[in-house]
């Protein structure tokens, strides 16, 4: 699987992000979305920043917010503030975010984007337990054998860990497939009901449908940084 952003910080006009570097990258393009499917079929490119090198955007640099002295070892940064990038196709400030990230080789080429990470609006943090809410659809693929995910439908990266995910499949024939990660097996989900993963404990999410397949979800997120 190709690489993912971690959140690092989630403040007013600051979006703090870590990747980890990986053998054989030249660097990293950062892409957003306004939503999950819109995310999954591509994002909009805000930056291609070298690996383990930081970039600070423009906003940032000026006002000297978010100046932290930490280690860069194995590590490539980028912070910015939303409103640089904001557009129709990229969110503000107050919106909830969907980013991908995409690898670029040695050779210059760019490689297929990975997981999505969801960053919510700012405040969202302010809290030990946050709710966090997301609908899209789940791709028409078919599974691995022995009920293993691909790696190829909709990987759903979590800002922290989920303690509890409630997933509604909201289609009227189609049966949703949810795992947890890719060492996991899914989960099926019938047409037209609903299922409870407590005590999840993980920060991925991975679904497919047998067909395109409308979904909600319902995630409950234990808080590690503040708002």
């Amino acid at each position: 699987m190709t690489t993912s952003a971690s959140l690092l910080e989630r403040h007013p006009g600051v979006i703090d992000l870590s990747i980890r570097n990986r053998p054989g990258v030249q660097s990293y393009q950062l892409g957003a979305a306004v939503s999950l499917d819109v995310a999954f079929a591509g994002t909009t490119p805000l930056v291609t920043v070298g690996q383990g090198r930081t970039f600070r955007s423009l906003t940032l640099q000026r006002n000297k917010v978010n100046l932290v002295g930490e280690s860069l070892r194995g590590l490539t940064r980028i912070a910015y503030d939303p409103v640089d990038f904001a557009s129709p196709a990229v969110p503000g400030d107050a919106a909830l975010c969907f980013l991908r990230v995409a690898e670029i080789d040695l050779a210059g080429v760019t490689l297929p984007e990975g997981p999505i990470l969801v960053v919510p609006a700012p405040g969202f943090f302010g809290s030990g337990r946050s709710s966090l809410f997301l609908n899209g659809t789940a791709p028409n693929l078919v599974g691995e054998p022995n009920n293993m995910p691909t790696a190829d439908g909709l990987i759903i990266d979590l800002p922290r860990f989920v303690d509890e995910i409630t997933i509604f499949n909201d289609d009227g024939a189609n049966s949703l497939f949810i795992a947890l990660s890719l060492s996991t097996q899914e989960l099926e989900v019938p047409f037209g009901t609903s299922l409870t993963v407590p005590e999840a404990g993980a920060t991925e999410i991975l679904l497919r449908g047998a067909g395109a397949t409308p979904f909600r979800l319902l995630c409950t997120l234990v808080n590690g940084i503040q708002g």
